[in-house]
């Protein structure tokens, strides 16, 4: 088996330790039901600033270890830039420059990579190693899924943390609400009228 991981943060939670950001961690009922584009943007920002000196300013909390008071302050604070509508924030291209624009209001520049319509589920998991290896983790969106495995994850926004290669086939890690998921590949990027996934992951501009 071959498989890639990232260090995405741990955070202690009660009796769990979260694997990443919690959306239900927010302050109010709406933010809880939405936050899950803030909840992601989090996430990139707490695992650039631990392991990129340079991208250090982008998550203001500690880092060692990581607190979930500070961590919710940092998915609040992105609220106010990747801000979701009722109906969410189901826009993959708005995502990466909202996510920019935050950055750069932090002080660091990025540039981001997109995938979206493909012409099979392989090349989204290429695009998936390719963030992966290069040190990046990626946001997911998830818009529509015909899948039942994924049928609470429609419309919805998780990160990308890892991959596997073994017996099991091709298989992709997340960060979910707190949770360390592991889902197949051609499963979750099938290609489908019913499915609709984006895929972005972000560098620091040179």
């Amino acid at each position: 088996m071959s498989i890639q991981e990232l260090k995405i943060p741990l955070i202690e939670d009660g009796e769990r330790w979260a694997y990443g950001g919690d959306q239900d961690w927010c302050r109010t009922a709406w933010r809880r039901g939405c936050g899950c584009g803030p909840t992601t943007g989090a996430n990139l920002c707490a695992y650039y600033a631990s392991t990129r000196p340079g991208m250090r300013k982008l998550y203001r909390g500690s880092l060692a270890p990581f607190s979930k008071e500070e961590y919710i302050d940092e998915i609040e604070d992105i609220f106010r830039f990747i801000t979701p509508s009722y109906m969410g924030f189901p826009y993959a291209g708005r995502y990466a420059l909202k996510f920019r624009t935050y950055a750069l209001y932090r002080g660091v520049k990025l540039t981001s990579c997109g995938c979206g319509a493909v012409e099979d589920a392989g090349q989204m998991y290429d695009f998936v190693r390719r963030g992966i290896d290069s040190d990046n983790p990626l946001a997911l969106l998830i818009l529509r899924h015909r899948a039942p495995e994924l049928a609470e994850d429609n419309w919805h926004w998780v990160t990308v943390s890892g991959y596997l290669d073994g017996a099991d086939g091709q298989q992709v890690i997340l960060s979910n609400c707190g949770e360390r998921e592991v889902r197949d590949a051609s499963m979750l990027f099938e290609r489908h009228p019913k499915n609709t996934v984006r895929l972005l992951y972000f560098r620091e501009a040179r």
